[in-house]
């Protein structure tokens, strides 16, 4: 479940890095916020 959490946050950042060069700094931050929960999700023990 790792890798499948892990393969989605990558996803999640480069989509968040076209967006800020694209000059969507809205949409940008939302997903910096999503980035940011799904790491903090993979360090809290026992879920999925």
């Amino acid at each position: 479940m790792a890798v499948v959490v892990l393969g989605w946050a990558t996803l999640s950042f480069f989509d968040w890095l076209f967006g800020y060069m694209a000059g969507l700094e809205e949409r940008g931050w939302f997903h910096s916020i999503l980035l940011v929960a799904t790491y903090i999700e993979t360090l809290t023990p026992g879920s999925s």
